[in-house]
């Protein structure tokens, strides 16, 4: 597994669709545990990409919030790496972005961030962190105020200051500044004028405070008070005091300013300001020395109402005001302009201020064109506009305007313009809406302003007919009142519409159906535009298009403030009310100002699913705003001209076609890189869903599910795309048809819609949904779900997506966080019917702040593949989106979305109308849930029915006859494309076949081959035509027979509908598209519609139904017929057709249209477009050889129409990505070129390209990315530094460094390194990073020193010097030094102490480390330590052996936990990773592997070789995980070994450890003694044995290492020999009780009380094991039975005396009675003769005591000690040491007799063993007591036994010196104890006298002594 950058890993959990915690997980760990640099770059990349990263970011640092603080707030995790990553975060981070504080979700994100860091780390760091952010937040401007008005930055900031108490760290000048910033805030708000009395209360102090402390600070006081001269001769009192450390000079100096202009009284005070002083309760100054302390309390009154202020916010109105101050650009205060005079008023609507009359002059689409010829003449321009003002004031007769030249039914004038050459303005009264009166009103439209007498006429001719089709009371309305020769315009209630077809007008014998086109021409699709000031402007400046008249429905749209739908059939100008709607917006807000006078630029969202129709109705928008913007400019002549002049020629090549990849030149892919010059933005849904895929930082939308079904199926191979061709991951419908679908093997068209809210529903939700609302598939569900459970575990497993995986992956992510970037306030939605209803939601839940959301839509045409639509649900889901969501106006009022119905079609006539209205009625009637019911759609004329030919067959398509036909078909298989034989039909460029899909299509084609255009019905969508065929849709309908229900529509009198089966949802579901599909082709037609059928039987329902209603001609089809409907077209025609289908991507319809039109060149480039259609199609079902082929010839075709972009990007398509870019080159195209050599990891030429493109940066990243060492260095880092960026450059030489520490630590080339970071010095970081780079060369230099041996001190001499040099540099130019400069100048002085020898550096260093929780460098300096020891004399080495043994457990107890987690199950990468840092191991490109740099120790350090993995990189080995950790464990093994080893020796020869107190103490005489010389204390005695131990549990510890198998063959035979000799030395010189001058029970009791469990554990492991099993093995030696149960004694370790319990309490039968073995004795048995150990005795002693049978105890101990005594030598009792421990027993045992006597007396204790017994057991109250017979003879015993080992040693006196003293002092505690021995005991000690020798004079002079109490004293 590659280490991925930490970057991907976030990137990865934004991406992640299911349960992320894993991803979260890794994401923390690697955070926490990466190199700095990775982090470095890590922040840097969160840093520059803030909005980018900030969702992700958000989620992650919430995820951290809730799991560390919300479910356990108790965790302890303080100064863990957490802290410091969150601290990192805030400080590299968030500071650095306080610009995007705006960005919704960063108030909550730096709340998190800070609670995190509060809680998990240390307060000191914590408060500097929390401090400096927020002073940071108050030095940026408007932070403050954007933060503490909203919820979570306002929680955030008074967690800071008074939760935290940070307030009283915050400087008094900072705090004033926040009161400020909150107190303008509240006072500006309107919501905050009835808030409850604390609040009020609260404001009012702190304005007061504000208004006293400005007041007493002005200059004005100065200037106006006089100041006694008495009192200001005196001092103040503040300049004689020490001033305060926490306040500012500035403010200091302020006050004294104040001071020295106060006066004696208080005359400068207003009334206002008394008042003030009331609400405060505070009293007036009297004097100027008063001033000063008034001051500072006014502030810190001041201070102390924030905390009330605060409690104002968060308030919505309030962070709007913070908002506008922020970012004026950006953000206005919307209700100033809602409450303005902007209105959404048409930029060429009538406006108040063009001083026209009463009458609306509405100019036709002729008048516009003729007025356009008339440009270059302005005078005559100017006449023209001055006639058509005086028509607008009524006064026609004064002006002579009424001259009529036509009188039928509605007379027609002309004015004639003098001196014009006979120019005439052609002119009449008609009626209509008028949108300044919003009202139906007279009006005068203009026909013409012409001097062409043949215009004149075909005009008045047309009118003629025109006229006659007005209804009798329009032509009354339309009569003119003549008052006072002023004619005003009438005003009516209604709108009269022209003569309903439904009267037969167009079948009347008058109007012949062209003749009725024309009407409808003129009076419907003719756009009158509305005479104004900024039309008369715009178009004498070239202006081209305008804003036309509406309808008053129209107009009520575009007026409309809040959201809507917008709802109709095609051509009823759902489009037009869109595009008007923004355009009027857009202008209007840019023209209102707000009341700071600020301009404000509205930002509009304009999205569709067509490409084209956004490039239309963007190039539609940008023509209106720009003639718009024509009738604001003043400009000269000179100005005027030049403007034509570029006018001209944008003219010559404004007939450019728009091309694939067009619409996204400009568009940035990311919301976040929006600026106000990219709005209005125009954007398809796709553009849409890549810039929110971007936005969100979602990389891939692959999910996983589980579907219970078998994928893998061995016979079909899922097609696998080639490697080399360039394709993306997504599912389209191509690719769905061409690599799903044949493997779903299924004969159905799917179609269903999406929940939003759910990623997919369940079997049985499927199988729930309403019948009557999703008709299709409604009784083959569980078929339908099967199939869709296939399709989504196929997708799944290939890593592939469609449009709904997509839009739910981001709609997951925006809800979770909002979108950032720049405030959008409009958003438009055309065609949205061809959107999934889920894509809605994600738009509506993006764009949840904007103003209003308009969709426009026609339910009839949804169509889409994998659609299903309803505008009822959309209407839904826009109401409870406007109940939800965060409303702009913050009012409580839910808004209901209107929605309006067009049902006037400006495109077809009601010809046409009429019979799709039938078809809308059809759905209705079978699937009235289907469809959203509106009113009937019709037109203002009628015109001519469409017709059905009866009887048609293909024949009558062409001229031939059938025969003649079944052979041209045959011959057209083999003739060429462009052969000019035509036997058939010639169709016009307006002129369509539509047949039902693509196999019909293919098939006609065949028949017509290029007689004219054919289409399907989804390709026919959006695009009209004046005349359509529609062939054989019913014959090709997947409906067949099914056609059949639809007589049961007629009424039940018509015969037709008489046996007609009744409708069926189950079988007659498929009727629901079908239905659809005949709409959308039958209003594709603008005149006339022709339906031709071959199948009379499936064909024959339909055209009853419509027979019936009368709504088509029936005509017999015969030959020939069809051939008088073709009209042909012009060329001009065919080209402008041609370029429609072009830009439609319509490419092979296109290439016919240019064919016939005889433009070679569009032609050529359409066949262009059309070769790489099919290339790209056949990537989906094609092999290798034919994908390339046909990308070949695309390439080969865009070369030759000169397209090298479109040729260069099917090379990339192929991954042929040289061949791109040598393209690219060849015309100049420099930039595109070096992106396509950067893909062929051609570097060179991409840098070099980059630079002839004058894209330093790029250049210099790409050389960087080719690794060109010369080039990386000498031009990157020299040459182009003044040209690059400074951050490019940064990165650069950050790349440059890393080159070279790479190269350095893998052949040890570190000198040139080191030459290589000190030419790229830049900075202060660069002086770090080269520190750190030199330091590194020391550690590991040092390591080998230290480790191996094999490093010399010179080479780090000269590296320390190097560093030197820079340190020195640098400090001098420091005026703050960092923690991280802190911590590289200590690892400096540390090689410095090593290299010194300076131990006490050193010791610093350590102390330093530690402090700071460095744990590697903490490690290194122990060791160093540890090193120089040895190096120093020997009287140093012996003093410091102390601080030895604590160095050495230190580097042990650093190393464990490393040593121990390298067999751990759950491993603690931290702790790895610090020792790989060590060690300095570096982490390779793979997680289970590790990279050991050159010169290693851990390459030396063991005689065995590291297996290595993988191949050498850097010429290093590449080295499995384990196995590198492995070595780390056996390296620190070893070195820990020789470390012990070498203390053990020195140890050895340490008196105060090894050897026994010298009996003569300091007076020893022997020049050989090696005991310690040293007068006893109890202070002394407790330094030996805590030395001793601590010696001891140094050895313990080379346990773990031995156990672990870490250690070498040789070191591992010594460990244990070692760890045993320490512990019997241990035993015999510090723990065995001695004598009262050289041992002390009570320290030894101390020292063993306070042992580390592990010393303790391990001490008694020793016990047990080595002894304990001697004995098991030989119960006779009775050496090791006393050591041994004294140990376990003073340890109190019960476990160790139950043992020894059971081990003696073993029987074995006895087979000879009379041989028993020594350490035996015979047990009681009724089975014969057995044998027990007479240990038994012993261990019967302790579990009696244990018990407080103490007379018991003693019974048994009297029979071992007599059994010890008299088999002395047979049980092993022969050294000092054993009788010892045997006396030792004796006393406790006497003492115990003491104890139970029938008298109370104060016996002597000896404390060998009762220091311990008194311990564990409360025996005194609970002693049973003997009676005098039976104590007597226990004493008498005691005494015995004393004697009779007295005896038995005194002839030994030398050898056993201190056991016979003790054994005297024995008796002389019985004499004490019991006087009636006292004789007995003198007698003793004369008999025993006569038998010492005189060389034992010690002895001798105790025997002689006749005090007792001299004798006790000083033995």
């Amino acid at each position: 597994m590659s280490e991925r950058p930490l970057i991907e890993l976030l990137e990865n959990l934004a991406n992640s669709q299911n349960d992320d915690s894993w991803d979260r997980y890794v994401l923390l760990e690697r955070c926490l545990t990466a190199p700095k640099l990775d982090l470095d770059k890590f922040l840097d990349e969160l840093s520059r990409s803030f909005g980018t990263y900030i969702p992700t970011l958000q989620t992650f640092i919430l995820h951290l919030y809730n799991k560390y603080l919300r479910v356990t707030p108790n965790l302890n995790l303080m100064n863990t790496p957490l802290d410091k990553f969150t601290s990192m975060l805030i400080t590299d981070v968030i500071t650095n972005n306080l610009q995007n504080s705006d960005i919704p979700g960063f108030g909550e994100f730096l709340h998190n961030c800070i609670e995190l860091l509060w809680w998990n780390g240390s307060k000191e760091n914590s408060m500097l962190t929390v401090k400096h952010i927020f002073n940071a937040i108050l030095d940026a401007d408007g932070v403050f105020g954007v933060l503490i008005s909203e919820n979570y930055g306002r929680r955030c900031l008074r967690r800071i200051l008074f939760d935290f108490n940070m307030i009283i760290h915050i400087e008094q000048e900072k705090l004033l500044k926040a009161v400020d910033v909150v107190a303008a805030l509240v006072e500006k708000c309107s919501k905050h004028k009835n808030v409850s009395s604390r609040l009020s209360k609260g404001f009012s102090v702190c304005k007061a405070c504000t208004t006293l402390l400005q007041t007493l600070r002005s200059q004005s006081v100065k200037q106006t008070l006089l100041v006694n001269e008495k009192d200001s001769s005196q001092p103040i009192l503040d300049d004689t005091v020490r001033i305060n450390n926490k306040e500012s000079k500035k403010q200091h100096w302020s006050r004294k300013r104040a001071v020295n202009n106060i006066p004696n009284n208080s005359t400068f005070l207003s009334t206002e300001h008394e008042q003030y002083l009331d609400l405060l309760k505070m009293p007036t100054p009297q004097k100027p020395s008063d001033l000063p302390q008034f001051l500072i309390a006014l502030e810190q009154r001041k201070i102390n109402s924030l905390q009330v202020l605060i409690d104002f916010l968060p308030c919505t109105s309030c962070h709007k005001q913070a908002l506008t101050y922020f970012s004026s650009d950006k953000y206005f205060l919307e209700e100033e302009l809602l409450s303005s005079d902007c209105h959404y008023r048409l930029p060429f609507e009538f406006n108040d201020d063009d001083k026209l009359g009463p009458w609306d002059i509405l100019l036709s689409e002729d008048t516009i064109k003729d007025l356009r010829q008339l440009e270059s003449s302005h005078e005559m321009i100017r006449a023209v506009m001055k006639k058509l003002g005086q028509l607008s004031l009524g006064e026609w007769d004064t002006h002579e305007l009424r001259r009529t030249v036509q009188t039928h039914t509605i007379p027609v004038y002309e004015i004639e313009l003098p001196d014009s050459d006979g120019l005439k303005i052609l002119w009449q009264v008609d009626y209509g809406f008028s949108i300044r009166s919003d009202s139906f009103t007279q009006l005068v439209k203009i026909w013409a302003v012409t001097a062409n007498k043949e215009q004149i006429h075909k005009i008045l001719e047309n009118l003629l007919i025109v006229h006659q089709v007005y209804t009798s009371k329009h032509l009354r309305v339309v009569q003119q009142e003549d008052i006072n020769n002023v004619i005003l315009p009438m005003t009516f209630e209604d709108e009269e519409e022209t003569e309903s077809p439904e009267n037969g007008l167009h079948n009347s014998l008058t109007i012949d159906d062209d003749r009725l086109l024309k009407v409808h021409k003129m009076l419907v699709t003719n756009k009158f535009v509305p005479l104004s000031r900024n039309l008369y402007k715009s178009l004498a400046l070239g202006g081209f298009n305008f804003t036309f008249q509406v309808s008053k429905k129209e107009y009520e749209i575009i007026n409309n403030p809040t959201s809507a739908i917008i709802i109709g059939r095609s051509g009823t100008g759902k489009t037009t009310c869109i595009i008007f709607r923004q355009i009027a917006s857009y202008l209007n807000r840019r023209f209102c100002k707000t009341s700071n006078d600020k301009t404000f630029n509205i930002r509009q969202i304009f999205i569709t699913l067509s490409p084209n129709l956004c490039h239309r109705v963007n190039e539609y928008f940008n023509k209106l705003r720009e003639s718009a913007m024509l009738a604001g400019k003043k400009i000269s002549m000179t100005q005027f001209y030049e403007y034509r002049r570029k006018k001209e020629e944008e003219e010559v090549d404004g007939d450019s076609m728009f091309e694939e990849g067009n619409e996204e030149d400009d568009i940035p892919n990311s919301f976040h890189e929006l600026a106000d010059h990219h709005f209005p933005l125009f954007i398809t849904y796709d553009k849409f869903s890549r810039m929110l895929q971007e936005t969100y930082g979602i990389k891939n939308f692959t999910k996983q599910r589980n579907f219970d079904i078998d994928i893998h199926d061995k016979e079909e191979k899922f097609y696998q795309k080639s490697s080399f061709i360039k394709t993306t991951n997504f599912v389209d419908y191509n690719v769905f048809r061409k690599r799903y679908w044949p493997r779903l093997i299924c004969k159905f068209d799917c179609e269903l819609g999406s929940n939003p809210e759910v990623n997919f529903l369940s079997r049985e939700d499927y199988r729930s949904i309403s019948i009557k609302k999703y008709p299709v598939f409604s009784y083959d569900r569980d078929k339908i779900y099967d199939l869709f459970e296939k399709y989504e575990a196929e997708k799944t497993r290939n890593g592939h997506y469609d449009s709904i995986d997509r839009t739910k992956a981001i709609l997951r992510l925006a809800k979770k966080t909002a979108l950032g970037g720049p405030h959008i306030h409009e958003v438009y939605i055309d065609e949205c019917q061809d959107n999934q209803i889920v894509d809605l939601t994600l738009i509506l839940k993006v764009f949840d702040r904007v103003n209003n959301i308009f969709l426009a839509g026609d339910i009839a045409q949804c169509i889409a593949r994998g659609s299903s639509f309803r505008f009822e649900d959309l209407h839904a889901l826009l109401y409870n989106w406007e109940r939800t969501r965060v409303k702009i106006n913050h009012s409580n009022i839910d808004i209901n979305p209107n929605r309006f119905e067009l049902d006037i079609n400006y495109r077809s006539h009601n010809g046409i109308l009429q019979l799709a209205s039938s078809v809308i009625k059809l759905i209705w009637d079978f699937f009235p849930n289907s469809i959203d019911k509106l009113s009937h759609e019709h037109s203002k004329i009628g015109g001519p029915q469409p017709i059905f030919f009866n009887g048609f067959q293909r024949k009558h398509l062409t001229d031939r006859k059938e025969s003649e036909l079944d052979d041209v078909c045959t011959y057209n298989k083999q003739r060429r494309i462009d052969d000019d034989e035509n036997p058939l039909i010639e169709f016009g460029a307006d002129q369509v076949i539509i047949v039902r899909d693509d196999k019909a299509k293919d098939q006609l084609k065949k028949l017509i081959n290029k007689a004219g255009l054919v289409m399907t019905v989804f390709e026919a969508k959006g695009m009209e035509f004046n005349d359509v065929l529609l062939y054989n849709f019913f014959t090709d309908s997947l409906a067949c027979r099914k056609w059949r229900v639809i007589l049961s529509a007629l009424n039940e009198n018509n015969e037709n509908s008489k046996g007609v089966q009744t409708f069926s949802h189950e079988k007659h579901y498929v009727l629901s598209s079908e239905l659809k599909n005949l709409y959308v082709a039958v209003t594709r037609a603008r005149q006339r519609l022709w339906i031709c059928e071959e199948n009379v039987e499936y064909s024959k329902p339909i055209r009853e139904y419509w027979e019936s209603r009368g709504l088509i001609k029936i005509v017999e089809s015969k030959d020939k017929i069809v051939s008088n409907l073709a009209k042909k077209s012009e060329s001009y025609e065919w080209n402008q057709r041609g370029k429609i289908l072009f830009e439609e991507r319509q490419y092979e319809q296109a290439i016919i249209c240019f064919e016939k039109s005889g433009n070679e060149e569009r032609r050529k480039l359409a066949n262009a477009y059309y070769l790489q259609q099919i290339a790209k199609d056949s990537t989906n079902d094609s092999d290798d050889n034919t994908i390339k082929f046909n990308f070949f010839n695309a390439i080969n075709a865009f070369k030759e129409c000169s397209r090298p972009g479109q040729a260069a990007l099917c090379y990339q398509d192929i991954g042929m990505y040289k061949e791109a870019g040598d393209i690219y080159v060849e015309n100049n195209m420099f930039e595109s070129a070096a992106r396509s050599y950067l893909e062929a990891n051609m570097w060179h030429e991409a840098g070099g390209y980059f630079e002839k493109a004058k894209k330093y940066d790029d250049a210099a990243l790409a050389y960087k990315d080719g690794f060109l060492k010369d080039s990386l260095f000498y031009e990157i880092a020299t040459e182009y530094k003044q040209k690059i960026s400074k951050k490019t450059y940064c990165y650069i030489a950050h790349y440059i460094k890393i080159y070279y520490h790479a190269t350095a630590i893998s052949y040890g080339k570190f000198e040139e390194a080191v030459e290589v970071y000190k030419k790229l010095i830049n900075n202060y970081e660069d002086i770090k990073e080269i520190l750190e780079f030199l330091l590194y060369i020391c550690r590991i230099n040092t390591l080998n020193e230290i480790m191996v041996s094999i490093a010399d001190s010179s080479t780090l001499q000269h590296y320390l010097s190097k560093m030197n040099e820079f340190i020195v540099k640098m400090e001098s130019q420091l005026i703050r030094k960092s923690e991280k400069w802190n911590d590289l100048i200590e690892e400096y002085n540390l090689y410095t102490a090593y290299l010194d020898k300076d131990i006490n550096k050193t010791y610093e260093c350590i102390q330093y480390f530690r402090r700071r929780k460095k744990l590697a460098t903490e490690f290194h300096a122990v060791n160093i330590w540890l090193q120089i020891l040895p190096q120093l004399s020997e009287i140093q080495i012996k003093n410091r052996h102390r601080e030895r043994l604590h160095y050495l457990l230190w580097m042990y107890e650093l190393a464990l936990p490393f040593i121990k987690n390298i067999s751990d199950k759950k491993r603690d990468s931290q702790i790895e990773k610090n020792f790989e840092d060590i060690f300095c191991v570096k982490e390779a490109n793979d997680l289970q592997k590790r990279q050991i740099p050159f010169s290693n120790p851990l390459l030396h350090v063991h005689k065995n070789s590291i297996e290595y993995v993988g191949e050498a990189m850097n010429n290093q080995r590449i080295y499995n995980v384990n196995n590198v950790h492995l070595r780390i464990s056996q390296c620190l093994a070893s070195r820990i070994f020789e470390l012990i080893w070498d203390a053990n020796k020195k140890g050895r020869d340490i008196p105060d450890i090894s050897s026994q107190i010298c009996y003569e103490f300091t007076s020893c005489e022997k020049p050989n003694c090696l005991n310690h010389h040293v007068i006893t204390t109890p202070s002394i005695l407790h330094k030996r044995l805590e030395l001793a131990f601590l010696q001891y549990t140094l050895m313990l510890k080379l346990d773990v290492l031995y156990r672990r198998r870490l250690l070498k063959e040789e070191q591992s035979k010594e460990v244990l020999g070692l760890q045993r000799w320490w512990a019997e030395r241990l035993v015999k010189v510090h723990i065995r009780y001695q004598s009262p001058q050289i041992s002390c029970p009570e320290v030894t009791c101390m020292v063993l009380a306070n042992l580390s469990s592990s010393t303790r554990k391990e001490f008694i492991e020793i016990a047990r094991k080595r002894w304990l099993y001697e004995l098991n093995n030989n119960v006779s030696n009775f050496e090791v039975m006393l050591k041994c149960m004294f140990i376990f004694q003073q340890l109190k370790e019960e476990w160790g005396i139950n043992t020894f319990y059971r081990e003696m309490s073993k029987t074995t039968k006895l087979l000879n009675p009379n041989n028993l073995p020594i350490g035996f004795e015979y047990c009681d048995d009724q089975n014969g003769y057995h044998r027990i150990p007479v240990g038994k005795r012993l261990s019967l002693f302790f579990h009696h005591l244990k018990f407080d049978h103490v007379i018991e105890a003693i019974l048994n101990i009297k029979v071992f000690i007599q059994y010890a005594i008299s088999k002395n030598q047979k049980v092993n009792l022969v050294t000092s040491d054993a009788f010892g421990d045997l006396v030792s027993l004796m006393e406790f045992a006497t003492s115990l007799i003491f104890a139970v006597s029938p008298r109370c007396c104060d016996f002597f204790l000896p404390r060998s063993y009762l220091v311990n017994y008194f311990d564990t057991y409360s025996a005194v109250p609970l002693f049973p007591k003997y009676d005098r017979k039976d104590y007597l003879t226990a004493v008498k015993n005691s005494f015995d036994q004393v004697q009779q080992l007295l005896e038995l040693l005194i002839c030994k006196e030398r050898l056993y010196l201190l056991v016979i003293l003790r054994l005297i002092r024995l008796l002389i505690l019985i004499g004490l104890n019991e006087s009636t021995f006292i004789t007995r005991v003198f007698s003793l000690f004369k008999y025993l006298n006569n038998k010492v020798s005189f060389s034992s004079a010690k002895i001798k002079k105790y025997l002689k002594q006749k005090s007792k109490e001299y004798t006790i004293k000083n033995f």
